[in-house]
């Protein structure tokens, strides 16, 4: 669905071998915009919009680092973010404003979520799951209540990532329905 007056926000993997489907998202009437370097050797996994001038693509570089990079209404933007040791990939993320958003992923061993503050992404304090996990999918009411959705052990499970307050316990994970 596009807003009126939207410019529309285009990703591009052309020129970078290996991006695979997910490296190609387009939007909007506006043709695809290239992307700043990104090394060949990665690939898109998600993608999300605040605006039409605030946009957030996630995914790994090399199979274990993160990569993010964003678009300031004009184009493409690597950014730095955090890529914790064990192998460290990206598969989802939801922008609620230029000043908040939330990525999820995983670290190898436990699950991984990823806060923007406005200006830098921050590591979020994330639970670790029985048998490891992996976080799949993100959605957020605003910047300080957000959902995440994965894989735990030999089963889903849901669980909240940003309603516990600093220095709190997460919840029980309790399996999701399957």
């Amino acid at each position: 669905m596009l807003c009126a007056g939207a410019a529309g926000v285009g990703l591009a993997a052309s020129g970078l071998a290996g991006a695979g489907a997910a490296g190609a998202a387009r939007s909007g009437s506006a043709g695809p915009a290239a992307l700043a370097a990104v090394p060949s050797s990665s690939w898109f996994e998600g993608v999300a919009a605040a605006s039409a001038r605030s946009a957030s693509a996630v995914g790994i570089v090399g199979g274990e680092k993160t990569l993010i990079v964003r678009w300031n209404g004009t184009g493409w933007k690597r950014v730095p973010s955090p890529s914790p040791a064990g192998g460290s990939q990206l598969y989802g993320v939801t922008a609620i404003s230029a000043r908040s958003a939330w990525v999820v992923g995983y670290t190898g061993i436990k699950t991984l979520i990823l806060r923007w503050s406005g200006t830098a992404w921050k590591l979020v304090l994330s639970p670790a799951l029985a048998g490891g996990g992996t976080l799949y999918g993100v959605t957020a009411t605003c910047g300080r209540n957000a959902w995440a959705v994965g894989f735990a052990g030999s089963g889903r499970t849901l669980i909240s990532a940003g309603t516990a307050p600093p220095g709190s316990r997460y919840p029980a994970q309790k399996p999701a329905s399957r």
